[in-house]
């Protein structure tokens, strides 16, 4: 079944290769300022996500479907997160964005429009970004799309059903394993075989091979086929909670390795480690990972207050002026406060690891507050960035009765722990808050789901995508943003 999706994919790509090569692609006819430039972008785009497409999910040639559902659902998750991560770039006017809407029509894909998600590669905007990022003209973006468009991997070798794999991969597929599901994206399976950690890692297929077999971090080889008699990871086409938009509790999940875990953190793979701790749930209180889920917390947060001191360093040479009244970008937490967190604990209102560690180690933050670009007055321009806030002060009312009350008449307490992005316009127009980002309280897991919070993300997954935006996450939604001053204040920051 995979060689014919590989056979529908190398052909889709041999077909527009020609297709190409008879218009000569490189000739630009569209310039950048164009009304149709991103509309010619997106047909270009096409060309190739519908052969990725094809390969991924199948086409009219390609009956029964990829039967390999728990990859394939991963995979498109996989590749909706990055590009979530891309919004409309500000090269492009309304104009371009209304025009472009020509090129979805009648495409048979899993977008309809340049602002939806796309599942089985990386998106227009995606693509275009990452070039200008690189430091490229319009013009060379255009280019570097262009190229993108008309490439594919030759060396990809369409398996053959009747050969045999290297020698390397029969042996280890032909033993009887039981695999867990991690929670990572990138690589959804581990077992434990004679005291080493076997890993499978799902590659970036089809432009490679659909896994890749790890022993102990090593690679073993690349294969096309998972070996359904005898490596067993539940059933073939059951819902995998991996490829989930956002990765939470996962029943039953384990870390191979717990020991590991911040040594792998410091190696670049954080977000990784961070799906991982929050897939145990509440079982990240157990001893076999509690020292390991505080010590990665406390290196997160180290590096969080580091990014938090170099922005509001460089908003007071912004000459950025913080609200009134409020905390003058960041500050120690008051010693009642811990002392009340710590108090609420012993009595049973359990606060997530990532939470504790970050009002310890970092402090009470606030970033909200006026500069011309950055934050403008609501009263002139109607924005909302979304400055980060994070406060340690157990906010709303019920509190105290909540620690007094017998454990059977106790409700899930909701711990407010900042405005959300509505409040603090609110508060620069000297109102009180309207709404609140907040978490569900009593909740013993590694990191809780923000409430309020309209990406669904965790606490360290708001963190990480405000220092995406210099600590200004609002700004992803508009189209003209201070993109010089955002900048300066997201450069050198550490990685979460």
């Amino acid at each position: 079944m995979l060689r014919a999706h590989l056979q529908n994919f190398h052909g889709y790509i041999e077909y527009h290769q020609k297709l190409s090569k008879k218009h000569n692609p490189q000739h630009q006819i569209v310039t950048p300022d164009h009304r149709t430039f991103l509309m010619w972008l997106v047909m270009l785009w096409t060309h190739h996500y519908s052969s990725l497409a094809t390969a991924i999910t199948g086409g009219i040639t390609v009956k029964p479907p990829y039967y390999d559902m728990p990859a394939k659902q991963i995979l498109m998750g996989r590749n909706r997160e990055h590009n979530r991560r891309y919004p409309l770039h500000s090269d492009f006017s309304k104009e371009q964005v209304t025009v472009s809407a020509i090129a979805f029509k009648n495409t048979c894909l899993d977008v309809d429009s340049i602002f939806d998600l796309p599942g089985c590669g990386p998106s227009v905007m995606s693509l275009w970004t990452e070039a200008r990022n690189r430091g490229l003209a319009p013009s060379e973006a255009s280019a570097a799309l262009e190229t993108w468009a008309t490439h594919f991997n030759k060396d990809l070798v369409i398996p053959d059903g009747n050969a045999r794999p290297d020698e390397s991969i029969i042996r280890q597929k032909d033993r009887r394993l039981t695999w867990r599901l991690t929670g990572d994206a990138m690589r959804p399976w581990d077992t434990e075989v004679d005291g080493k950690l076997w890993q499978v890692r799902l590659n970036d297929y089809p432009e490679e091979p659909m896994y890749g077999l790890l022993i102990d971090g090593a690679k073993i080889d690349d294969f096309h086929e998972w070996p359904q008699n005898t490596w067993d990871r539940g059933e073939p086409g059951q819902e995998n909670p991996a490829a989930h938009k956002r990765i939470t509790t996962i029943p039953g999940a384990r870390i191979a390795k717990p020991g590991r875990l911040l040594d792998r953190y410091k190696n670049g793979d954080c977000e990784a480690v961070w799906r991982e701790l929050v897939s145990l749930g509440p079982d990240v209180t157990e001893s076999a990972y509690r020292q390991a889920a505080e010590q990665v917390a406390a290196e997160t947060m180290n590096r969080a207050r580091h990014n938090v001191e170099q922005i509001v360093q460089r908003l007071k040479a912004m000459r950025y002026k913080f609200l009134e009244g409020r905390i003058d970008g960041m500050s120690p937490c008051r010693a009642k406060d811990l002392e009340r967190i710590s108090s609420g604990e012993l009595k049973g209102l359990k606060i997530p690891v990532a939470l504790n560690a970050f009002f310890r180690d970092v402090g009470d933050v606030s970033l909200v507050g006026c500069h011309r670009r950055l934050s403008p007055n609501p009263d002139v321009i109607e924005v909302c960035p979304d400055p980060l806030e994070a406060v340690a002060v157990l906010w709303g009312f019920g509190f105290d009765e909540w620690l007094a009350a017998e454990v059977e008449d106790r409700e899930p307490y909701v711990w407010e722990i900042g405005a959300d992005a509505q409040g603090k316009m609110d508060m620069l127009e000297k109102a009180e808050p309207s709404g609140f980002y907040g978490v569900e309280l009593p909740n013993p897991a590694a990191d809780a789901v923000l409430l309020g919070e309209a990406g669904e993300r965790t606490f360290v997954e708001h963190l990480r995508w405000s220092f995406r935006w210099g600590g200004f996450p609002g700004w992803e939604k508009e189209n003209r943003r201070p993109e010089k001053e955002l900048a300066i204040l997201r450069e050198g920051l550490l990685p979460l």
